[in-house]
């Protein structure tokens, strides 16, 4: 069961090894980018040891962006397509990859890869529509947003926050002050929070993921390196899980591997991408350990304040501080990556 992660993230690290090599001409940096993914804990966590898929998706999503950003429309609509069939959550770098294609090759590459986007779907569904099973699948793929009745499932974000608040200032009757140190025993479901007269928080978070998308969007949009391609997919996922509701703690692995890419070309992500590794570890191992049937979860009361409040608190900020440092680094328009090739240098070239 846990072989395909396995190789997956080994498919992962050799692809950003490779990547990072033909960009930069280093192999030093090269192995930096393999050691900060197949070493991180996020990945440790975040793969086989826990028995998590994400790997499977993320793979082909990142070879997707690579792809466009190489000017191979055909093969990277069809890698985004396995992408968003092996977990919706694909659809998240398909910002920063139809950015790319818009700038590699405007029109005509994105038609190219739409196609094969297209052509790869309906190949993919066409064995459940001759069996008559098309509503299964839409019904499991509805998941990924509309039926998750949860604010947060256990993910460091605004909804924790909320479900954080909400119980406290509720026990305050019964416990006093002290209310606002007890655990978070559990996700708070949305139709609760309805029920006790508080807004529809969906489409609020969604306006809320698509602006700061499209702002992430506008701002890099004279951009043409990859390093950025892959900060505003990392952002995309960022933006997705800290301010929308229905996330689980592991949606935001998906941000990792994208970080690792970038932080390799511009050192000035790398900061970040500590930062994201380590909150991302620790909202797993919080709920789940290191693995599974072996504990060694941190204690949530360590902190008097229940841990994965501070985490979210903490993710929220990095949100902001990635927002900042995205738009400085894009801004830098007369400083070239330490480590970077232009497009028009390696699309010619091969992986």
């Amino acid at each position: 069961v846990k072989l395909p992660v396995l190789l997956a993230n080994m498919g992962l690290t050799w692809l950003l090894f490779r990547t990072i090599q033909r960009l930069s001409g280093s192999k030093d940096t090269a192995r930096w980018a393999a050691v900060a993914y197949w070493l991180n804990p996020a990945t440790l966590l975040g793969g086989e040891m826990l028995g998590y898929v994400e790997p499977l998706f993320t793979l082909p999503a990142v070879a997707g962006l690579i792809a466009a950003y190489l000017g191979r429309a055909w093969s990277g609509g069809a890698l985004m397509a396995a992408a968003v069939l092996t977990k919706p959550q694909g659809m998240l770098v398909g910002p920063a990859f139809a950015l790319v294609l818009w700038q590699t090759g405007g029109l005509a590459s994105i038609a190219r890869a739409g196609t094969a986007f297209v052509g790869t779907v309906l190949l993919a569904v066409l064995p459940f529509a001759a069996r008559g099973a098309l509503a299964n699948m839409w019904l499991a793929f509805g998941s990924f947003y509309e039926r998750r009745d949860t604010m947060s499932a256990f993910a460091a974000n605004i909804g924790w926050i909320i479900n954080w608040a909400l119980r406290s200032w509720l026990s305050l009757p019964q416990r006093g002050w002290a209310a606002f140190l007890q655990v978070v025993p559990r996700p708070l479901a949305i139709s609760r929070f309805r029920e006790l007269g508080y807004p529809n928080p969906r489409p609020i978070g969604t306006t809320l993921v698509l602006v700061a998308v499209g702002w992430a969007m506008w701002v890099a949009r004279h951009a043409r390196d990859l390093s950025v391609a892959a900060a505003l997919g990392a952002f995309t996922v960022h933006a997705f899980f800290v301010l929308n509701v229905g996330a689980h703690e592991n949606h935001q692995l998906l941000e990792v591997p994208l970080l690792v890419l970038a932080a390799a070309l511009r050192r000035r992500f790398r900061p970040l991408l500590v930062a994201v590794s380590v909150i991302v570890a620790l909202n797993i191992n919080f709920y789940y350990g290191i693995s599974l049937g072996w504990g060694w979860a941190i204690p949530r009361r360590i902190t008097g304040l229940d841990v994965s409040v501070v985490l979210a608190f903490a993710n929220v900020a990095v949100l902001v501080w990635f927002a900042r440092r995205f738009s400085k680094e894009v801004r830098l328009t007369d400083d070239t990556p330490m480590e970077h090739i232009g497009v028009n240098t390696f699309a010619a070239g091969s992986l």
